[in-house]
Protein backbone atom coordinates (compact mmCIF):
# COMPACT_ATOMS: atom_id res chain seq x y z
CA UNK A 1 0.00 0.00 0.00
CA UNK A 2 2.87 2.70 0.93
CA UNK A 3 4.52 2.05 -2.41
CA UNK A 4 1.34 2.62 -4.26
CA UNK A 5 1.30 6.11 -2.26
CA UNK A 6 4.48 6.95 -3.73
CA UNK A 7 4.23 6.36 -7.29
CA UNK A 8 1.48 8.79 -8.19
CA UNK A 9 3.61 12.10 -7.08
CA UNK A 10 5.99 10.43 -9.49
CA UNK A 11 3.48 9.62 -12.48
CA UNK A 12 1.97 13.63 -12.14
CA UNK A 13 5.26 15.15 -11.62
CA UNK A 14 6.51 13.03 -14.56
CA UNK A 15 3.24 14.01 -16.82
CA UNK A 16 3.33 17.62 -15.72
CA UNK A 17 6.67 17.51 -17.53
CA UNK A 18 5.99 15.79 -20.54
CA UNK A 19 2.68 18.61 -20.40
CA UNK A 20 5.81 21.31 -20.36
CA UNK A 21 7.56 20.44 -22.63
CA UNK A 22 5.34 19.87 -25.50
CA UNK A 23 4.13 23.29 -24.72
CA UNK A 24 6.59 25.09 -24.94
CA UNK A 25 7.57 23.33 -28.18
CA UNK A 26 4.09 23.19 -29.62
CA UNK A 27 1.83 25.54 -28.13
CA UNK A 28 4.01 28.62 -27.33
CA UNK A 29 2.32 31.26 -30.14
CA UNK A 30 4.58 31.71 -33.17
CA UNK A 31 3.18 35.16 -34.93
CA UNK A 32 4.09 35.80 -38.46
CA UNK A 33 4.58 39.20 -39.33
CA UNK A 34 3.76 40.91 -42.44
CA UNK A 35 6.57 42.74 -44.60
CA UNK A 36 5.55 45.89 -42.78
CA UNK A 37 5.33 45.02 -39.32
CA UNK A 38 8.69 43.25 -39.91
CA UNK A 39 10.23 46.55 -40.70
CA UNK A 40 8.64 48.12 -37.60
CA UNK A 41 9.46 45.56 -35.26
CA UNK A 42 12.98 46.05 -36.42
CA UNK A 43 13.13 50.17 -35.80
CA UNK A 44 11.63 49.45 -32.07
CA UNK A 45 14.21 46.56 -31.79
CA UNK A 46 16.84 49.05 -32.49
CA UNK A 47 15.20 51.93 -30.28
CA UNK A 48 15.25 49.35 -27.61
CA UNK A 49 18.35 48.75 -27.59
CA UNK A 50 19.50 51.83 -27.59
CA UNK A 51 17.21 53.08 -25.18
CA UNK A 52 16.39 55.50 -26.87
CA UNK A 53 12.60 56.39 -25.51
CA UNK A 54 11.68 59.29 -27.70
CA UNK A 55 12.59 57.21 -31.03
CA UNK A 56 9.50 54.45 -29.01
CA UNK A 57 7.24 57.13 -28.79
CA UNK A 58 7.90 57.99 -32.79
CA UNK A 59 7.42 53.90 -33.54
CA UNK A 60 4.35 54.21 -31.68
CA UNK A 61 2.90 56.78 -33.52
CA UNK A 62 4.18 55.54 -36.79
CA UNK A 63 2.18 52.12 -36.32
CA UNK A 64 -1.13 54.37 -34.96
CA UNK A 65 -0.73 55.93 -38.72
CA UNK A 66 0.03 53.15 -40.50
CA UNK A 67 -2.74 50.97 -38.74
CA UNK A 68 -5.10 54.04 -39.73
CA UNK A 69 -3.95 53.46 -43.46
CA UNK A 70 -4.38 50.15 -43.70
CA UNK A 71 -0.44 49.73 -44.40
CA UNK A 72 -0.24 47.77 -41.14
CA UNK A 73 -2.17 44.94 -40.23
CA UNK A 74 -4.04 44.90 -36.64
CA UNK A 75 -2.33 41.50 -35.58
CA UNK A 76 0.99 43.64 -36.15
CA UNK A 77 0.26 46.10 -34.29
CA UNK A 78 -0.70 44.28 -31.16
CA UNK A 79 2.21 42.52 -30.41
CA UNK A 80 4.48 45.34 -31.27
CA UNK A 81 1.93 47.64 -28.73
CA UNK A 82 2.81 44.88 -26.11
CA UNK A 83 6.51 45.26 -26.43
CA UNK A 84 6.24 48.97 -26.30
CA UNK A 85 4.60 48.75 -23.24
CA UNK A 86 7.38 46.95 -21.78
CA UNK A 87 9.77 49.67 -23.08
CA UNK A 88 7.51 52.20 -21.57
CA UNK A 89 7.70 50.90 -18.30
CA UNK A 90 11.93 50.99 -18.82
CA UNK A 91 11.83 46.84 -19.33
CA UNK A 92 14.45 47.65 -21.80
CA UNK A 93 16.21 43.87 -21.64
CA UNK A 94 13.00 42.16 -21.71
CA UNK A 95 11.61 44.27 -25.02
CA UNK A 96 14.85 43.56 -26.67
CA UNK A 97 14.83 39.84 -25.97
CA UNK A 98 11.06 39.62 -27.14
CA UNK A 99 11.52 41.49 -30.01
CA UNK A 100 14.59 39.22 -30.99
CA UNK A 101 12.19 36.49 -30.64
CA UNK A 102 9.68 37.90 -32.60
CA UNK A 103 11.84 38.76 -35.72
CA UNK A 104 13.79 35.32 -34.97
CA UNK A 105 10.44 33.53 -35.44
CA UNK A 106 9.99 35.36 -38.82
CA UNK A 107 13.21 33.09 -40.21
CA UNK A 108 12.35 29.74 -42.02
CA UNK A 109 14.51 27.19 -42.47
CA UNK A 110 16.36 27.19 -45.62
CA UNK A 111 15.44 24.20 -48.55
CA UNK A 112 18.06 22.80 -49.44
CA UNK A 113 17.87 20.45 -52.56
CA UNK A 114 19.57 17.71 -52.42
CA UNK A 115 22.56 17.08 -54.77
CA UNK A 116 22.61 14.53 -57.57
CA UNK A 117 25.49 12.64 -58.28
Amino acid sequence: MSDFRFRWPVIIASLLIIIGIGWYFFGYPKPKLSPSGYDHALALFSACNRQDAIKIQQIEQLIKDNLAAKSLQANDANWLRKIIGQADRGDWELASTRLRRLLNQQVEPAKVKPLVN
